[in-house]
Protein backbone atom coordinates (compact mmCIF):
# COMPACT_ATOMS: atom_id res chain seq x y z
CA UNK A 1 0.00 0.00 0.00
CA UNK A 2 1.22 3.56 -1.22
CA UNK A 3 1.47 5.98 1.55
CA UNK A 4 -1.14 8.16 -0.68
CA UNK A 5 -3.10 5.35 -0.27
CA UNK A 6 -2.81 4.86 3.23
CA UNK A 7 -3.26 8.56 4.19
CA UNK A 8 -6.76 8.96 2.48
CA UNK A 9 -8.23 6.43 4.91
CA UNK A 10 -6.45 8.33 8.36
CA UNK A 11 -9.50 11.51 7.49
CA UNK A 12 -10.78 11.04 11.42
CA UNK A 13 -14.73 10.39 11.52
CA UNK A 14 -14.50 10.86 8.03
CA UNK A 15 -15.77 8.23 4.96
CA UNK A 16 -12.79 6.06 3.62
CA UNK A 17 -12.62 8.15 0.01
CA UNK A 18 -11.15 7.07 -2.98
CA UNK A 19 -7.91 8.32 -4.17
CA UNK A 20 -9.33 9.78 -7.49
CA UNK A 21 -11.80 12.18 -5.22
CA UNK A 22 -8.78 13.06 -2.97
CA UNK A 23 -6.63 14.10 -5.55
CA UNK A 24 -9.27 15.96 -7.91
CA UNK A 25 -10.32 18.23 -4.56
CA UNK A 26 -6.48 19.28 -4.98
CA UNK A 27 -6.40 20.88 -8.47
CA UNK A 28 -7.56 23.85 -6.78
CA UNK A 29 -4.91 24.13 -4.57
CA UNK A 30 -1.65 26.97 -4.04
CA UNK A 31 1.54 26.14 -5.28
CA UNK A 32 4.56 25.18 -2.83
CA UNK A 33 7.49 23.08 -3.15
CA UNK A 34 6.93 18.78 -3.15
CA UNK A 35 9.16 18.56 0.15
CA UNK A 36 6.19 20.31 2.08
CA UNK A 37 4.44 17.19 1.70
CA UNK A 38 6.73 14.94 2.86
CA UNK A 39 7.84 17.78 5.82
CA UNK A 40 4.81 17.29 7.69
CA UNK A 41 4.84 13.49 7.88
CA UNK A 42 7.51 12.06 10.41
CA UNK A 43 10.10 9.94 8.14
CA UNK A 44 9.93 6.90 10.56
CA UNK A 45 6.12 6.52 9.19
CA UNK A 46 7.04 6.99 5.96
CA UNK A 47 9.75 3.96 6.48
CA UNK A 48 8.67 0.89 4.52
CA UNK A 49 5.31 2.02 4.37
CA UNK A 50 4.52 -0.39 1.18
CA UNK A 51 5.60 -3.15 3.45
CA UNK A 52 4.01 -1.88 7.57
CA UNK A 53 0.47 -1.45 5.76
CA UNK A 54 -1.98 1.10 6.16
CA UNK A 55 -2.66 -0.03 10.22
CA UNK A 56 0.81 0.85 11.20
CA UNK A 57 1.00 4.49 9.09
CA UNK A 58 -2.46 5.64 10.97
CA UNK A 59 -0.78 4.68 14.06
CA UNK A 60 2.22 6.21 13.37
CA UNK A 61 0.73 9.57 12.56
CA UNK A 62 -1.69 9.60 15.33
CA UNK A 63 1.25 9.13 17.45
CA UNK A 64 3.24 12.29 16.24
CA UNK A 65 0.22 14.55 16.20
CA UNK A 66 -0.29 14.63 13.02
CA UNK A 67 -3.19 14.09 11.62
CA UNK A 68 -4.23 13.90 7.88
CA UNK A 69 -7.35 16.29 8.58
CA UNK A 70 -5.82 19.33 10.09
CA UNK A 71 -2.22 19.52 9.43
CA UNK A 72 -1.76 17.20 6.18
CA UNK A 73 -5.11 18.67 4.52
CA UNK A 74 -5.09 22.37 5.82
CA UNK A 75 -1.26 22.94 5.41
CA UNK A 76 0.13 20.61 2.65
CA UNK A 77 -2.21 19.42 0.40
CA UNK A 78 -3.57 22.99 -0.58
CA UNK A 79 -0.27 22.55 -2.81
CA UNK A 80 -1.48 21.27 -6.05
CA UNK A 81 1.67 22.18 -7.69
CA UNK A 82 3.68 20.41 -5.03
CA UNK A 83 1.43 17.20 -5.40
CA UNK A 84 2.06 17.14 -9.10
CA UNK A 85 6.08 17.26 -8.27
CA UNK A 86 5.76 14.51 -6.31
CA UNK A 87 4.27 12.32 -8.64
CA UNK A 88 6.85 13.51 -11.31
CA UNK A 89 9.80 12.92 -8.57
CA UNK A 90 11.22 9.23 -8.72
CA UNK A 91 13.26 9.94 -5.00
CA UNK A 92 9.73 9.82 -4.18
CA UNK A 93 8.20 6.64 -6.05
CA UNK A 94 7.68 4.37 -2.73
CA UNK A 95 5.31 7.57 -1.84
CA UNK A 96 3.87 9.18 -4.13
CA UNK A 97 4.54 7.72 -7.19
CA UNK A 98 2.80 4.46 -6.70
CA UNK A 99 -0.24 5.59 -8.63
CA UNK A 100 -1.66 4.57 -11.86
CA UNK A 101 -2.45 7.63 -12.92
CA UNK A 102 -0.96 11.04 -12.73
CA UNK A 103 -2.28 15.06 -13.11
CA UNK A 104 -2.75 16.52 -16.71
CA UNK A 105 -0.74 19.06 -17.73
CA UNK A 106 -2.15 22.32 -17.76
CA UNK A 107 -0.56 24.74 -19.17
CA UNK A 108 -0.48 28.57 -18.33
CA UNK A 109 -2.53 31.42 -19.88
CA UNK A 110 1.20 33.14 -20.32
CA UNK A 111 2.86 30.60 -21.33
CA UNK A 112 -0.18 30.02 -24.18
CA UNK A 113 0.17 33.18 -25.43
CA UNK A 114 3.81 33.73 -25.09
CA UNK A 115 4.38 30.36 -26.81
CA UNK A 116 1.61 30.65 -29.58
CA UNK A 117 2.54 34.15 -30.22
CA UNK A 118 6.61 33.79 -30.85
CA UNK A 119 6.57 29.99 -32.45
CA UNK A 120 3.63 31.60 -34.67
CA UNK A 121 5.46 34.70 -35.57
CA UNK A 122 8.41 32.40 -36.24
CA UNK A 123 6.01 30.16 -38.30
CA UNK A 124 5.14 32.93 -40.77
CA UNK A 125 8.32 34.63 -41.12
CA UNK A 126 9.85 31.06 -41.74
CA UNK A 127 7.49 29.58 -44.08
CA UNK A 128 7.25 33.09 -46.40
CA UNK A 129 10.90 33.51 -46.06
CA UNK A 130 11.85 30.56 -47.38
CA UNK A 131 8.51 30.04 -49.91
CA UNK A 132 9.95 33.17 -51.20
CA UNK A 133 13.45 31.89 -51.95
CA UNK A 134 12.21 28.94 -54.00
CA UNK A 135 10.09 31.28 -56.10
CA UNK A 136 12.50 33.31 -56.80
CA UNK A 137 15.10 31.40 -57.97
CA UNK A 138 12.58 29.35 -59.84
CA UNK A 139 11.20 31.93 -61.46
CA UNK A 140 14.46 33.98 -62.45
CA UNK A 141 17.33 32.18 -64.95
CA UNK A 142 19.89 34.14 -63.71
CA UNK A 143 19.65 32.90 -60.15
CA UNK A 144 20.28 28.86 -61.84
CA UNK A 145 23.54 28.36 -60.16
CA UNK A 146 24.70 25.34 -57.73
CA UNK A 147 24.88 27.52 -55.05
CA UNK A 148 21.12 28.55 -55.50
CA UNK A 149 20.23 24.87 -55.86
CA UNK A 150 21.20 23.88 -52.63
CA UNK A 151 19.64 27.20 -50.68
CA UNK A 152 16.14 26.34 -52.30
CA UNK A 153 16.58 22.59 -50.85
CA UNK A 154 17.69 23.74 -47.75
CA UNK A 155 14.36 26.12 -48.34
CA UNK A 156 12.39 23.06 -48.81
CA UNK A 157 13.68 21.08 -46.29
CA UNK A 158 12.57 24.07 -43.26
CA UNK A 159 9.54 24.76 -44.50
CA UNK A 160 8.27 21.23 -44.14
CA UNK A 161 9.65 20.82 -40.50
CA UNK A 162 7.96 23.96 -40.03
CA UNK A 163 4.59 22.82 -41.59
CA UNK A 164 5.17 19.23 -39.83
CA UNK A 165 5.87 20.65 -36.13
CA UNK A 166 4.97 24.24 -35.72
CA UNK A 167 1.26 24.63 -35.89
CA UNK A 168 0.60 21.06 -34.19
CA UNK A 169 3.08 22.26 -31.38
CA UNK A 170 1.30 25.91 -30.64
CA UNK A 171 -2.08 23.86 -31.19
CA UNK A 172 -1.31 21.31 -28.55
CA UNK A 173 -1.20 24.25 -26.59
CA UNK A 174 -4.81 24.85 -25.82
CA UNK A 175 -5.24 21.17 -24.80
CA UNK A 176 -5.70 19.23 -22.16
CA UNK A 177 -2.27 17.08 -21.31
CA UNK A 178 -1.19 17.63 -25.14
CA UNK A 179 -3.65 15.42 -26.18
CA UNK A 180 -3.23 14.03 -29.74
CA UNK A 181 -6.22 14.68 -32.04
CA UNK A 182 -4.55 13.42 -35.22
CA UNK A 183 -5.21 10.01 -35.16
CA UNK A 184 -2.70 7.23 -36.44
CA UNK A 185 -2.03 8.31 -39.50
CA UNK A 186 -1.06 11.56 -38.50
CA UNK A 187 0.97 10.62 -36.07
CA UNK A 188 3.24 8.70 -38.40
CA UNK A 189 3.21 11.26 -41.03
CA UNK A 190 3.95 14.12 -39.10
CA UNK A 191 7.18 12.61 -36.86
CA UNK A 192 8.15 11.22 -40.44
CA UNK A 193 7.74 14.40 -42.06
CA UNK A 194 9.40 15.87 -39.06
CA UNK A 195 12.49 13.98 -38.98
CA UNK A 196 13.07 13.78 -42.96
CA UNK A 197 12.96 17.54 -42.99
CA UNK A 198 15.39 17.85 -40.33
CA UNK A 199 17.97 15.41 -42.16
CA UNK A 200 17.56 16.46 -45.34
CA UNK A 201 18.10 19.86 -43.61
CA UNK A 202 21.27 18.97 -42.59
CA UNK A 203 22.85 17.41 -45.51
CA UNK A 204 21.68 20.33 -47.54
CA UNK A 205 23.86 22.20 -45.45
CA UNK A 206 26.80 19.67 -45.46
CA UNK A 207 26.36 19.67 -49.44
CA UNK A 208 26.57 23.70 -50.33
CA UNK A 209 29.62 23.93 -47.68
CA UNK A 210 31.36 20.93 -50.13
CA UNK A 211 30.16 23.00 -52.79
CA UNK A 212 31.92 26.26 -51.68
CA UNK A 213 34.89 25.01 -50.25
CA UNK A 214 35.44 23.54 -53.94
CA UNK A 215 34.69 26.90 -55.79
CA UNK A 216 37.46 29.17 -53.19
CA UNK A 217 39.29 26.59 -52.42
CA UNK A 218 39.64 25.03 -55.98
CA UNK A 219 38.53 27.32 -58.69
CA UNK A 220 39.90 25.38 -61.41
CA UNK A 221 38.07 22.36 -60.80
CA UNK A 222 35.24 24.42 -59.92
CA UNK A 223 34.00 24.81 -63.32
CA UNK A 224 33.51 21.00 -64.22
CA UNK A 225 32.66 19.93 -60.80
CA UNK A 226 30.33 22.34 -59.30
CA UNK A 227 26.80 22.68 -62.01
CA UNK A 228 23.61 23.06 -62.01
CA UNK A 229 23.54 19.18 -63.15
CA UNK A 230 25.41 18.06 -60.72
CA UNK A 231 23.90 20.15 -57.68
CA UNK A 232 20.50 18.44 -58.91
CA UNK A 233 21.48 15.10 -59.18
CA UNK A 234 23.35 15.77 -55.23
CA UNK A 235 20.31 17.44 -53.96
CA UNK A 236 18.19 14.32 -55.45
CA UNK A 237 20.41 12.01 -53.61
CA UNK A 238 19.83 13.53 -50.59
CA UNK A 239 16.42 13.69 -50.18
CA UNK A 240 16.06 10.04 -51.29
CA UNK A 241 18.68 9.11 -48.67
CA UNK A 242 16.78 11.23 -45.85
CA UNK A 243 13.39 9.88 -47.22
CA UNK A 244 14.65 6.21 -46.75
CA UNK A 245 16.26 6.66 -43.31
CA UNK A 246 13.13 7.86 -42.10
CA UNK A 247 10.26 5.36 -43.30
CA UNK A 248 10.86 3.43 -40.22
CA UNK A 249 9.46 6.49 -38.22
CA UNK A 250 6.19 5.27 -40.38
CA UNK A 251 6.41 2.05 -38.31
CA UNK A 252 7.71 3.45 -34.77
CA UNK A 253 4.89 5.55 -33.48
CA UNK A 254 1.34 5.14 -32.02
CA UNK A 255 -1.31 6.91 -30.55
CA UNK A 256 -2.13 5.34 -27.03
CA UNK A 257 -4.68 6.51 -24.35
CA UNK A 258 -3.10 8.04 -21.12
CA UNK A 259 -4.45 8.12 -17.80
CA UNK A 260 -5.08 11.06 -15.91
CA UNK A 261 -6.88 12.08 -12.62
CA UNK A 262 -9.97 13.72 -12.78
CA UNK A 263 -10.15 13.46 -16.57
CA UNK A 264 -10.98 10.86 -19.55
CA UNK A 265 -7.67 9.22 -20.93
CA UNK A 266 -6.39 10.93 -22.91
CA UNK A 267 -4.90 9.82 -26.59
CA UNK A 268 -1.48 10.75 -27.01
CA UNK A 269 1.23 10.31 -30.66
CA UNK A 270 4.15 8.00 -28.91
CA UNK A 271 6.91 5.72 -29.80
CA UNK A 272 5.79 1.66 -29.50
CA UNK A 273 9.16 0.62 -28.36
CA UNK A 274 10.26 1.77 -25.27
CA UNK A 275 13.34 4.40 -24.76
CA UNK A 276 16.17 1.73 -24.99
CA UNK A 277 14.96 -0.04 -27.96
CA UNK A 278 15.56 2.91 -30.14
CA UNK A 279 18.95 4.63 -28.09
CA UNK A 280 20.44 3.53 -31.68
CA UNK A 281 18.44 4.42 -34.06
CA UNK A 282 18.09 7.73 -31.74
CA UNK A 283 22.12 7.72 -31.46
CA UNK A 284 22.68 7.28 -34.94
CA UNK A 285 20.73 10.24 -35.62
CA UNK A 286 22.85 12.50 -34.03
CA UNK A 287 25.76 11.11 -35.56
CA UNK A 288 24.71 11.16 -39.18
CA UNK A 289 22.74 14.20 -39.00
CA UNK A 290 24.58 16.56 -36.11
CA UNK A 291 27.85 15.61 -35.33
CA UNK A 292 29.14 14.52 -39.60
CA UNK A 293 28.29 17.46 -40.39
CA UNK A 294 29.28 19.99 -38.01
CA UNK A 295 32.92 17.92 -38.41
CA UNK A 296 33.13 18.50 -42.12
CA UNK A 297 31.45 22.29 -41.90
CA UNK A 298 34.18 23.32 -39.39
CA UNK A 299 36.72 21.69 -41.37
CA UNK A 300 35.88 23.34 -45.00
CA UNK A 301 35.35 26.49 -43.77
CA UNK A 302 38.29 26.77 -41.46
CA UNK A 303 40.18 25.84 -44.76
CA UNK A 304 38.07 28.39 -46.83
CA UNK A 305 39.18 30.85 -44.14
CA UNK A 306 42.95 30.11 -44.53
CA UNK A 307 42.41 30.32 -48.45
CA UNK A 308 40.50 33.90 -48.02
CA UNK A 309 42.89 35.12 -45.38
CA UNK A 310 45.96 34.45 -47.82
CA UNK A 311 43.89 35.81 -51.05
CA UNK A 312 43.07 39.08 -48.81
CA UNK A 313 46.96 39.43 -47.83
CA UNK A 314 48.13 38.58 -51.43
CA UNK A 315 45.58 41.29 -52.91
CA UNK A 316 46.61 44.15 -49.78
CA UNK A 317 50.76 43.42 -50.25
CA UNK A 318 49.79 43.31 -54.49
CA UNK A 319 48.07 46.59 -54.11
CA UNK A 320 50.69 48.22 -51.84
CA UNK A 321 53.55 47.31 -53.66
CA UNK A 322 52.48 48.10 -57.07
CA UNK A 323 51.03 51.08 -56.25
CA UNK A 324 53.64 52.36 -54.58
CA UNK A 325 56.18 53.57 -57.12
CA UNK A 326 53.31 55.66 -59.25
CA UNK A 327 52.18 57.06 -55.77
CA UNK A 328 55.74 57.84 -54.81
CA UNK A 329 56.26 60.24 -57.64
CA UNK A 330 53.09 61.63 -57.31
CA UNK A 331 53.77 62.44 -53.72
CA UNK A 332 57.49 63.54 -54.78
CA UNK A 333 56.77 65.77 -57.43
CA UNK A 334 53.62 67.61 -55.58
CA UNK A 335 55.92 69.09 -53.52
CA UNK A 336 58.71 70.27 -56.26
CA UNK A 337 59.17 73.96 -56.00
CA UNK A 338 60.35 74.22 -59.77
CA UNK A 339 60.21 72.07 -62.49
CA UNK A 340 64.19 71.22 -62.06
CA UNK A 341 62.94 70.17 -58.76
CA UNK A 342 60.48 67.59 -60.07
CA UNK A 343 61.47 64.07 -61.15
CA UNK A 344 61.27 63.02 -64.40
CA UNK A 345 63.38 60.22 -64.86
CA UNK A 346 60.64 58.35 -68.00
CA UNK A 347 62.31 54.79 -67.44
CA UNK A 348 60.81 55.39 -63.84
CA UNK A 349 57.30 56.43 -64.76
CA UNK A 350 57.36 53.57 -67.54
CA UNK A 351 57.88 51.12 -64.22
CA UNK A 352 55.53 52.86 -62.15
CA UNK A 353 52.90 53.06 -64.37
CA UNK A 354 53.55 49.23 -65.90
CA UNK A 355 52.93 48.18 -61.87
CA UNK A 356 50.14 49.80 -61.69
CA UNK A 357 48.64 47.85 -65.21
CA UNK A 358 49.69 45.37 -63.44
CA UNK A 359 47.54 45.55 -60.59
CA UNK A 360 44.73 46.02 -62.79
CA UNK A 361 45.40 42.93 -64.97
CA UNK A 362 45.40 40.91 -61.44
CA UNK A 363 41.62 42.33 -60.33
CA UNK A 364 40.49 41.39 -63.99
CA UNK A 365 41.79 37.91 -63.75
CA UNK A 366 40.73 37.38 -60.26
CA UNK A 367 37.00 38.42 -61.03
CA UNK A 368 36.71 36.23 -64.09
CA UNK A 369 38.24 33.38 -61.92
Amino acid sequence: MSLAAAATRCVPGAPRMPLLVLTVVLLSARPAHAGDILSLIPSNCTHNTTDVGEAYFCSCLEESGVTFESSVTDQVLRSRTALVHAYNCTMYYTTFMRLEAKFPLYYSYPYRAVGAFFQGTVFLVGFLGNLLVVVVVRRSRAMHTPTNCYLVSLAVADITVLIAAVPNEVFMYFLVAQAWIWGNAGCAILIFLQNMGINASALSVTAFTVERFIAICLPLKARTICTVSRAKRIILAVWVFAFLYCIPWMFLTKVSPVRYIGVSDVQQCTFKLSRQAYLGYFFADIVLFYVVPLLISSVLYTMIAVVVIKMLLTVVSLFALLWLPYRSYLVYNSFAQTDEDKYMDLWFLMFAKTCVYINRYGDGARVVR
